[in-house]
């Protein structure tokens, strides 16, 4: 068991230092389309691409199916 996890961490460790392209934790990519909402031109969504390190066309194309909950400070009316 331990051989397993110690294989795994070598693993991750090994990935982490090359640096992966279009890879992002389910956390950075909430950000990211978090921070996409307030872009408004294609030049402005592609420099945010690459501050994630993600192609312009994978993020466009999987914004058309995915996205981030809206947080407002509007606070909500109480019904009745």
């Amino acid at each position: 068991m331990l051989d397993i996890l110690s294989v795994r961490k070598a693993e991750a460790e090994q990935l982490e230092a090359q640096g992966l392209v279009n890879r992002l934790s389910a956390r950075s990519l909430s950000n990211y389309l978090d921070d996409r909402k307030t872009l408004a031109t294609h030049a402005e969504r592609a420099k945010l691409a690459k501050e994630y390190g993600i192609s312009v066309e994978l993020l466009e194309a999987l914004a058309k199916h995915v996205n981030s909950p809206s947080v407002s400070n509007v606070p909500l009316r109480a019904s009745g």
